[in-house]
């Protein structure tokens, strides 16, 4: 086994079974590894992070235990702007068939399925603000009634 710095001096090169390897040392458990085992880090001066995978999923999972509340209030406060955010956009349309225009009753109708990559209303908790006006670009505003109206007469074609 051979140890040879690098000339950053973070990274170790070894050769192990004859295979040459970087490794580095991660400050939090003390241990040598691969640097496959460090994520990217653009900012340090060899690239990586200066604890490895585990040891910052560990630390993650802490930080997260500790600060949960935080984590729970900023994600109910970002579904309520989404959802403001989409009921502003409704309240200044219509249905598309009958011009219903109750904001609460109106729904996005996908006009080509096959182009559909999301519910609107699963992007509410999971999405974010590009994503759902990418989706509405596909869909026309109807009313509930007219929206099941139209999926009532699409299933009865098909199976004729």
């Amino acid at each position: 086994m051979v140890n040879q710095l690098t000339p950053n001096l973070l990274l170790h090169v070894r050769v192990v079974q004859g295979v040459q390897m970087e490794t580095k040392v991660c400050n939090k458990c003390g241990k040598e590894k691969p640097i496959s085992e460090f994520s990217k880090n653009s900012r340090k001066k060899d690239g990586l992070q200066t604890a490895c995978k585990e040891c910052m999923a560990e630390y993650n999972r802490l930080h997260y235990q500790r600060n949960k509340e935080i984590y729970s209030a900023k994600a109910k406060e970002n579904v309520q702007n989404i959802r403001e955010y989409i009921q502003s956009i409704k309240s200044q349309l219509k249905c598309s068939i009958c011009g219903e225009d109750r904001y609460w009753c109106l729904d996005f109708h996908h006009t080509n399925p096959s182009e559909k990559e999301y519910n609107i209303s699963s992007l509410v908790h999971d999405g974010a603000r590009q994503k759902i006006e990418e989706e509405l670009k596909k869909c026309i505003v109807v009313c509930s009634n007219c929206h099941r109206d139209i999926h009532y007469k699409d299933k009865a074609i098909s199976y004729q």
